[in-house]
């Protein structure tokens, strides 16, 4: 059962990663058209996006807390 929330957590992950992922590429659209400078919501996305990526590995590295048998 452990391994059900540990995939829906990873995918939750995987999500909100996607969608940050959108916003920083439609920042940089903006940015490389002119139409925007780098503005405190592109500061905020990026320090999103890099506390999501930290929460992914942390994810990846913990250890399963599946029952062992004795």
């Amino acid at each position: 059962m452990n391994n059900l929330y540990n995939w829906h957590d990873e995918q939750m992950v995987k999500h909100e990663m996607q969608e940050v992922n959108r916003a920083v590429e439609q920042a940089r659209l903006l940015k490389d058209a002119g139409i925007s400078q780098q503005s405190w919501l592109l500061r905020s996305v990026l320090a999103l996006r890099n506390l999501l990526n930290t929460r992914r590995k942390v994810s990846k590295d913990r250890p399963s807390l599946e029952h062992q048998s004795y």
